[in-house]
């Protein structure tokens, strides 16, 4: 009974193997062409996906932000509290959304002219032309519809080049200024890049809404546990990626040494201010005291013997100059904040040690305005934020 059994397994493991190989063979080796076609298929595929995907280049940036203090801020924290001025301490996570704003990429597209760009054009897709283009923009003030319309620029010769889209083309100059349905330009050649015998395609910006896009696809993370942050961006041209970031770096550096000598230059521009005009009282004073004197015929051996009067005297008005001081103060203090023009102007810091109530609500004030100054790089004026500060 059991050789019975083995004998039958046997076979069915033999069927089970002639079942596969013919499986094998009835499917594939009668139909191998098909999938030759398809393998040929795929390739092609592969290959010109390859050939025409756009490249698009990363580049890396590392930035120090620093919230930790060195010696050197130590000592520069020394120097503004003396006057009165809160040097604080950056904070990380502020950084990174003051770079995000679009408001630092505006001043990037305006130093970079990004607010226009040509292409070459291409049978499957265009290239752009950063730095090498034929036709430079000398001057350009362009329509609301040039922002939406595919601009043609064909050269003829080195004066003369076709300007317009496809189905309407007009003749222009270089060097030139010429007015368009598409805005007033000029253009003018590029001696130092020869043109390829296709036509440019012109696209221009609305450089708002550029600065913002470019804000969307910059990227800002900062590396744990330290003060770095690594800023990237993308583009398909590698060049413009980098002076893109360079740039973007260099105007962030700008701002923050900007906005942080603000409060410390108004109160020294006062300072040097009321230096001038004491030093013109001191001089007056000590003119007439000589002509007093003089007029007087007073000995000089009384000198000695008032000395002491005088030094109360003198003690007495450094008091009485010490309250004019801060009455003009004071009073300055009061002329700026009813001036509309110097509404939003930092006000000078430690003027009035003796009175800290004042000290502190200038403070307080200059506080609101540094808030109100961040809050604008990524609001406007009418934004319920900015309007409750404002009111404050």
């Amino acid at each position: 009974m059991e050789s019975t059994n083995a004998h039958i397994n046997q076979n069915a493991e033999r069927d089970h193997g002639i079942n596969l190989r013919q499986f094998l063979w009835q499917y594939i080796g009668n139909y191998w062409y098909i999938y030759a076609v398809f393998a040929g298929i795929a390739l092609t595929v592969a290959y010109l996906f390859l050939r025409y995907e756009v490249p698009v280049y990363t580049v890396n940036c590392r930035l120090l932000v620093k919230t930790t203090p060195t010696e050197e801020d130590i000592n520069e924290a020394f120097v503004f509290g003396e006057l009165g001025i809160e040097s604080g301490r950056r904070n990380l996570q502020n950084e990174i959304q003051i770079m995000r704003s679009p408001a630092i990429m505006e001043t990037v597209v305006d130093r970079l002219k990004l607010y226009h760009a040509f292409f070459l054009e291409g049978r499957v897709q265009n290239t752009e032309l950063y730095r090498n283009s034929p036709i430079k923009v000398d001057s350009a003030v362009p329509a609301v519809v040039s922002y939406s319309s595919e601009i043609r620029l064909r050269p003829i010769d080195d004066n003369r080049f076709m300007f317009g889209v496809e189905d309407d083309m007009k003749e222009d100059i270089f060097g030139l200024p010429f007015s368009s349905g598409y805005g007033d330009f000029i253009f003018t050649n590029n001696p130092l890049a020869p043109f390829a015998g296709r036509d440019l395609i012109v696209r221009f910006y609305n450089p708002l809404g550029l600065a913002r896009n470019m804000s969307v696809r910059l990227g800002v993370r900062p590396v744990i546990n330290s003060d770095v942050l690594i800023i990237a961006y993308s583009d398909p041209v590698a060049q413009k990626a980098v002076d893109i970031v360079n740039t973007f770096v260099g105007i962030y550096n700008e701002e923050t040494i900007d906005d942080k000598n603000k409060i410390a230059k108004n109160t020294l521009d006062f300072i040097q201010e009321r230096l001038r005009y004491l030093d013109s009282e001191l001089s007056q004073v000590e003119y007439s005291e000589e002509a007093y004197k003089r007029d007087s015929e007073i000995p000089a051996g009384l000198t000695t013997a008032v000395a002491e009067i005088l030094s109360k005297i003198n003690d007495y008005e450094f008091q009485i100059e010490e309250l004019d001081i801060e009455i003009a103060v004071m009073q300055s203090l009061e002329h700026r904040l009813k001036e509309d023009n110097n509404k939003y102007e930092f006000l000078p810091a430690g003027l009035l040690s003796s009175h800290p109530v004042i000290e502190e609500g200038i403070k307080r004030i200059n506080d609101l305005l540094l808030e109100r100054q961040g809050k604008l790089r990524n609001a406007t004026v009418s934004n319920p934020i900015v309007e409750d500060i404002t009111a404050r």
